[in-house]
């Protein structure tokens, strides 16, 4: 997810910023709105896809840890037992990923907002 999202994402979203400000010659100055929405959407994309993914590999962690025999350190948890460790994540997890759609669709509007503004 981090790879698909984080770093993928954010070059896209480059690309959608040059090619507004290079290309099109649409300036994001030039318009407080788009400004607005091009900050929200880098901040809430970036805390989104870290909080989310760092609570996936936590997540992940802790049940496969507690999945390992105890002869090595683990718990020899079954996978019924290990969704009981993962179950508190869900909520959280979902929540930052609605920040990061949330961050998303500001940066659409900022987008929309400077396309169709008229020079």
């Amino acid at each position: 997810m981090y790879i698909v999202v984080g770093v993928i994402g954010v070059a896209v979203s480059a690309l959608f910023y040059l090619y507004i400000e290079r290309v099109i010659k649409k300036q994001y100055k030039d318009h407080i709105g788009a400004r607005i929405a091009a900050w929200i959407h880098l901040i809430l994309m970036n805390i989104g896809t870290t909080v989310a993914t760092g609570m996936l590999m936590l997540a992940g962690y802790a049940g496969g840890a507690a999945m390992l025999p105890s002869s090595v350190g683990g718990l020899g948890l079954d996978s019924g037992q290990a969704h009981e460790i993962l179950a508190p994540f869900v909520e959280p997890i979902a929540i930052a990923i609605l920040v990061l759609i949330f961050g998303i669709i500001c940066g659409g509007i900022g987008f929309l907002l400077v396309q169709r503004k008229k020079n």
